[in-house]
């Protein structure tokens, strides 16, 4: 199971100006963001119902004294609150995010950059233990980070800017490291839209987004080199909230809003050897799936060959038949 970027910075429960990640140490972790009192609470209680699933739960918190100062991430055990360990010197603007193996990775800025000429410091990327808080190793990145994936024995890294500035960052990459060491497998020049699914499909190739301030593709990435196998054209406008999933057979499902309000969802097929557009077709409701990224990270769920898709509007979930040479029209 994939992880994509959640960003909060606020848990008022626990502690103040606190961000707050569960991280299951087990083969899959989960990601618990709070967005206010009401919703962290009604999660967490969710996540620590099972005492066994709970036994082994670290919660790990961000806190600092003003907007400006540095961040300390705490370690705590999740049934009791007990402190298993706490570290001091991360920057202001901190990302947490739980990965697979026990681990947890970390990248920020410093929100307030120092004036011209001087550049903002870029931070590196920082695995730690979720049980001992201990670094497993530093990545550093020669921009910013915008998106951290991790997958599997993968972790994928966009930084730079993605396309939202009328000039494109020359200095945006995409790479691909191992998530046990953080050597680099591959970088390449690529502006990948951080708030969208990047995906290692099964056979290592690695599906994303790639933006332009006014164009969104899909790049299909070979496994071992990062070269482009093929890009997919999907949008003449800029829009964010993408999502990609990988059923049993031969396509890729692939999902983004409307140009505006009043237009509608689509889903795509697409060949994943190919690159070619097996079928289209226009989603039930005209509002946006998954508005809320962070929250809601991807918007299709897959099970063997099928897919669901959930619109965010009604609360609908609509089954789709991805596996063939054509996908079945969804139903409102």
């Amino acid at each position: 199971m994939g992880f994509v970027l959640s960003r909060a910075r606020t848990y008022r429960p626990l502690l103040a100006a606190a961000l707050l990640t569960i991280l299951l140490t087990t083969a899959v972790l989960t990601t618990l963001t709070a967005y206010s009192g009401a919703i962290g609470d009604a999660a967490l209680r969710h996540a620590l119902r099972d005492p066994r699933g709970a036994a082994g739960t670290t919660l790990v918190v961000e806190t600092k004294t003003s907007g400006t100062s540095p961040a300390t991430l705490t370690g705590l055990r999740a049934r009791t609150g007990a402190t298993l360990w706490s570290r001091t010197g991360f920057p202001n603007w901190v990302t947490i995010l739980a990965a697979p193996g026990g681990r947890v990775l970390v990248d920020g800025i410093n929100v307030l950059p120092p004036p011209p000429p001087r550049k903002a410091t870029v931070y590196p990327v920082i695995a730690l233990s979720a049980a001992t808080g201990t670094t497993l190793w530093q990545l550093k990145t020669q921009e910013k980070v915008s998106a951290l994936w991790p997958q599997g024995g993968g972790l994928v890294i966009a930084s730079g800017e993605y396309g939202v500035a009328y000039v494109q960052d020359p200095g945006a990459r995409l790479e691909l490291a191992d998530l046990a060491t953080g050597r680099v497998r591959w970088s390449v020049s690529e502006a990948a839209e951080p708030y969208a699914t990047t995906l290692i499909a099964p056979d290592g190739d690695v599906l994303s987004f790639a933006t332009s301030p006014a164009t969104v593709s899909v790049v299909d990435r070979a496994a071992r080199t990062g070269a482009a196998r093929w890009t997919a054209p999907i949008s003449n406008a800029k829009v964010s909230n993408l999502f990609l999933a990988k059923p049993r057979g031969p396509n890729v499902l692939v999902a983004f809003p409307g140009a505006s309000a009043d237009k509608p969802s689509r889903l795509l097929a697409i060949d994943e050897a190919t690159g070619k557009t097996e079928a289209t077709d226009l989603l039930p409701y005209t509002a946006p799936l998954g508005s809320d990224f962070a929250g809601a990270p991807n918007a299709i769920t897959v099970t063997g060959g099928d897919a669901l898709l959930e619109p965010e509007q009604a609360s609908c979930a609509v089954a789709v038949a991805p596996g063939g040479a054509t996908a079945a029209h969804p139903g409102s």
